[in-house]
């Protein structure tokens, strides 16, 4: 019996070259219904694709490079064959966390800039057929006046409640590793701002409701989902349930190749035997020691 187009379709953006992470009944059953809701309305499977502001500080360089690269071609790629399915294919707009890392992580916005020029000049190259737009998180808090005051609120609420939440642990820890401190080496004072940071604006973004346009687009992300979001979201968020937000309407995709997890504004490239490598900051330091 012939399958359905979204089933179809849902098998693409699952299948074991793209999918990171295990499918659930829950996930399978919202996404399906998404699809086939924008099948039914006509044009082009729209995708939200989150994305981080910056290339992580601890590298040198400020620009992407072969990992946002590999990263986009892998979209383009899975773009190619649902558009066997469905000929317009899919159209991705690129949710890139450019304000979002300079509050949470401390990253100039110098950095953020010549990130953001350098990915939409690669983002919009001829060679991907203008399937990419990016549309950095910058303009959606400027879209919603009450988002700035939304976040001090969160913030302070994260602040009263964060050492009873489970999560803080691996935030911080995380944090050490990913926020410009003001040393060499960041303090735990620094690591658990900036874990604090972002759990608010984490938060905040979904109680602003600034990604309203896009309640009808499947969402995508370079991570599997964490049940860390859930405490975040269940603990400071009263519409937590809806299946969006639940991160249900979601799916979950290898950066750049099948198996590999590391995020392009996580990694640096290194070419090597016709392939493009992701270095994370650890590996990084090995090879240019």
């Amino acid at each position: 019996m012939n399958k359905a187009p979204e089933e179809r379709i849902y098998h693409v953006l699952t299948s074991r070259q793209h999918r990171c992470g295990p499918k659930t009944p829950e996930r399978t059953r919202a996404v399906l219904e998404n699809i086939k809701a924008q099948l039914e309305r006509g044009g082009p499977l729209q995708v939200l694709q989150f994305w981080g502001g910056a290339k992580n500080p601890n590298f040198p360089q400020r620009e992407v490079d072969g990992c946002e690269l590999q990263s986009l071609r892998h979209l383009f790629k899975i773009h190619q064959e649902v558009s066997e399915i469905h000929p317009e294919g899919i159209s991705y707009t690129i949710s890139s966390g450019d304000e979002r890392v300079e509050f949470a992580n401390n990253v100039p916005r110098e950095w953020t800039q010549t990130y953001q020029e350098s990915f939409l000049e690669m983002a919009e190259s001829d060679e991907f057929e203008g399937v990419f737009s990016i549309e950095p998180v910058s303009k959606l808090y400027l879209e919603n006046p009450e988002f700035k005051a939304i976040l001090k609120g969160v913030y302070e609420e994260v602040v009263a409640i964060r050492q009873s939440m489970m999560v803080l642990t691996r935030l911080t820890r995380d944090a050490a590793n990913n926020v410009l401190g003001s040393g060499d080496k960041v303090s735990e004072e620094e690591a658990l701002e900036a874990a604090t940071r972002y759990m608010a604006v984490m938060a905040a973004e979904e109680r602003a409701k600034i990604y309203e346009k896009y309640k009808n687009f499947l969402r995508s992300f370079f991570i599997k989902f964490s049940q860390d979001y859930r405490e975040i979201y269940r603990r400071l968020l009263p519409n937590f349930e809806d299946p969006f937000l639940a991160s249900n309407q979601a799916v979950y995709l290898y950066t750049g190749y099948k198996g590999n997890i590391m995020q392009p504004w996580q990694s640096v490239s290194k070419e090597e035997d016709g392939k493009i490598h992701f270095l994370g900051q650890n590996k990084y330091r090995e090879e240019t020691v």
